[in-house]
């Protein structure tokens, strides 16, 4: 199972009305989370700067997005943020200052990251 993550820093927009609710192109990051059957979770960090990822999987897996630091000791549980193969979602990362996180300084907000199940 692989999840396909592209990493944002803001919508896109243009001079004459600011943000449009589209994603600019090319991303700041783009990472291919791989989890297999054998493997309980997989999990990435994502930056602090980012504000929205774009997730896509091959096949059915249960996604969350939580604080980093969490995800060692997180108990994963199946069918929680289920994700269809093939299905594209757009989220809004907690901690993103301009979306009301707890700073504007992007050092200083807490990293999160995604953890992934293969199984679902």
């Amino acid at each position: 199972m692989t999840l396909y993550i592209s990493e944002y820093l803001a919508l896109a927009g243009n001079h004459d009305s600011g943000a449009v609710a589209i994603l600019p192109i090319p991303p700041t990051v783009q990472t291919a989370l791989v989890t297999s059957a054998t493997t309980s979770y997989s999990a990435v960090p994502l930056q602090n700067s980012t504000a929205f990822i774009e997730l896509c999987t091959d096949t059915t897996c249960s996604v969350l997005i939580l604080p980093f630091a969490t995800l060692s000791t997180y108990t994963f549980t199946t069918q929680v943020g289920r994700l269809n193969a093939n299905e594209r979602i757009i989220r809004r990362v907690p901690c993103s200052p301009q979306w009301g996180g707890a700073s504007t300084d992007p050092q200083l907000n807490a990293t999160y990251g995604i953890v992934t199940s293969a199984s679902s």
